[in-house]
């Protein structure tokens, strides 16, 4: 077993996963790279910065692929010539390895990265007061980055047995990686909701809800691991016709409705009940972390058919986005229903503005006397329709040109994620650019009139999808990938 684990420590996949772990560390501190702004701060504020509370910290979001990427992706190939897991005895051992192996990546590329920031900014034994972290810690910062190593191995561990527990039920690569990002979103958008214990990313830093303390963090990684173990070995070993895909859709289904549930309690929190449906929705489908984060991902998965290779000649390209279509359209209704059932009682259906929504949101002030919320509502859903539409069909010409699924959904994972992170960060150009700031309708209210915002989400939509045409179809003329489209 340490013969192969060395060899697997070694391998292309192994130094690409760790490669990969700190290219998105070292973006994370892009805003300090830009301006070479290292003043007053050390190693200790740059990690905290780039690895969990910076604006463009995006390996919190990735790295469930990424400790995926040295053993579970290998276990995958090697699963093709041998279906039969459930009798395999060494399939416990491949959980370990797998176990070690997805730690170790994350691990390896913390202590590599705090090398390299200890070399190019020091140490600064002030800078740790900065961080929101436990008061112990606060007193020796190597003590703190000593604790976020381990946690990171804690973290990586169980994401990488998340996503081969889930292939041996599944047996769909593209399934299982992507079960691991939205596991990790699940437990941050909606579990997080019902109690802080239960945010899988208390196991992947203590900066993250410091006020928990050890044994709660160590529980939670033991039973996340122990149940997704329990239900591979249930399956393999057991008769069973169960369709698990198709409950996989109702499974996301029941997530959406289980975050619009939280979604109108917090709205009722703020602006009190009797306010406005149409205000509840604007808001919603103006939310930062709901469509282009949470709602995002949920299309992804409700796409999967297309993302093997018998999917190149069964579907064409056109077939493929009327079935997009099909599905965001299906989702949106799915939206607007379970939000007019919540509602009931709760909300007026009133199309004019309640002044509890108008006093507390900054961004209506500008627009409220102009435009009634029907109108804001439905230039909210063009655009964030779009932005799901892009971004699925994005993740389909990636599949189709690299035959990959494993990288299109490493691709559009990265782009969602650096997409948020640029709307969020302060560099004024990708802020700019990101398909994020044309998702977002209320955000541009105060600095841009609507007829602007339409005007400019237009040009920016026609422009993206003329990019995306413009690629695939040079793609298909050199390389000819789909003969039924000729």
């Amino acid at each position: 077993m340490f013969n192969y684990l060395k060899d697997i420590l070694f391998s292309k996949k192994f130094i690409a996963a760790i490669l990969l772990s700190i290219v998105c560390l070292f973006i994370g501190i892009i805003e300090y790279m830009v301006n070479w702004d290292f003043k007053d701060i050390g190693v200790s504020y740059l990690f905290n910065a780039s690895y969990s509370f910076g604006f463009f910290s995006i390996l919190i979001f990735i790295a469930p692929i990424i400790c995926s990427m040295p053993y579970s992706l290998s276990y995958f190939e090697n699963d093709k010539n041998n279906n039969d897991i459930s009798k395999n005895k060494k399939f416990i051992m491949k959980l370990f390895i797998n176990f070690i192996l997805g730690g170790l990546v994350l691990s390896i590329s913390i202590i590599i990265y705090i090398i390299i920031l200890i070399l190019l900014v020091g140490i600064n034994g002030n800078d740790i007061n900065l961080i929101n972290i436990n008061y112990v810690l606060r007193e020796n910062q190597y003590l703190y980055l000593l604790n976020e190593i381990f946690f990171s191995f804690i973290f990586g561990a169980t994401f990488a047995n998340i996503t081969m527990c889930i292939y041996t039920i599944l047996k769909n690569k593209y399934l299982s990686i992507l079960t691991s990002v939205f596991f990790n979103i699940f437990t941050v958008a909606v579990l997080d909701k019902i109690s802080i214990y239960l945010n899988s990313q208390i196991i992947y830093s203590f900066c993250i809800y410091p006020q928990i303390g050890y044994a709660p963090r160590i529980v939670y990684f033991i039973v996340i691991n122990t149940t997704f173990i329990f239900l591979s070995l249930y399956y393999n070993n057991t008769n069973n016709n169960i369709n698990y895909k198709k409950i996989y859709k109702y499974f996301i289904y029941f997530s959406v409705g289980m975050l619009i549930f939280f979604k109108v309690n917090r709205f009722i929190d703020i602006y009190g009940y009797k306010n406005n449906f149409l205000e509840f929705l604007i808001e919603f489908f103006n939310d930062l972390y709901t469509i282009p984060y949470f709602i995002s991902f949920c299309v992804l998965m409700m796409i999967y058919k297309f993302f093997s290779v018998e999917s190149i000649k069964e579907y064409n390209i056109k077939n493929i986005l009327l079935i997009i279509l099909y599905e965001i359209i299906v989702l949106y209704i799915f939206i607007f229903f379970i939000s007019f059932i919540l509602s009931i009682g709760k909300m007026n259906f009133k199309f004019n503005w309640s002044n509890s929504f108008f006093s507390i949101n900054e961004n209506i002030k500008s627009i409220y006397k102009l435009y009634t919320p029907l109108i804001i509502l439905v230039i909210s859903l063009i655009n964030s329709f779009c932005y799901l539409f892009i971004i699925s069909v994005v993740c389909i010409i990636v599949f189709r040109i690299s035959l990959s699924d494993i990288f299109s959904v490493v691709v559009t994972t990265f782009l969602i994620v650096f997409s948020i992170a640029s709307y969020i960060g302060r560099i004024e150009f990708l802020k700019r650019i990101s398909p994020v700031n044309y998702s977002l309708t209320i955000v541009h209210s105060i600095e841009k009139s609507i007829p602007s915002i339409i005007f400019l989400s237009i040009i920016y939509w026609a422009i993206i999808i003329l990019i995306i045409m413009c690629v695939y179809s040079n793609y298909k003329l050199d390389k000819g990938c789909d003969k039924n489209e000729r």
